[in-house]
């Protein structure tokens, strides 16, 4: 999650290294969105242990890491919205029945 900018709110260049797993019915589409690497540890991008929490945090690093960051939902979003075809067509087929 950390190529989607997830990491600790009070610390610019610091990043969670959050493995995500999508189960989703194959699009490439999707997969392309989605599939994004860290860039790399670096000066600029730093991964910051799961362990215990921020000072003067009551919420710990895991619980943080646990949330859906706002990059990665509008990613999940825009996909869909751009890609998914309501009652049929090319791409997916949402409230499509087979009979």
């Amino acid at each position: 999650m950390c190529s989607f900018g997830l990491g600790p709110p009070d610390e610019e260049h610091a990043f969670y290294q959050h493995l995500t797993r999508v189960v989703f019915k194959k699009n490439a589409a999707v997969r392309a969105a989605l599939s994004r690497r860290c860039p790399g540890v670096g000066p600029t991008h730093k991964h910051v242990p799961l362990k215990g929490s921020r000072p003067g945090s009551r919420t710990t690093r895991c619980t943080e890491a646990g949330v859906y960051c706002e990059q990665f939902v509008k990613t999940i979003v825009d996909v869909v919205r751009s890609n998914v075809v309501v009652g049929g067509g090319q791409s997916f087929h949402l409230g499509q029945t087979s009979e």
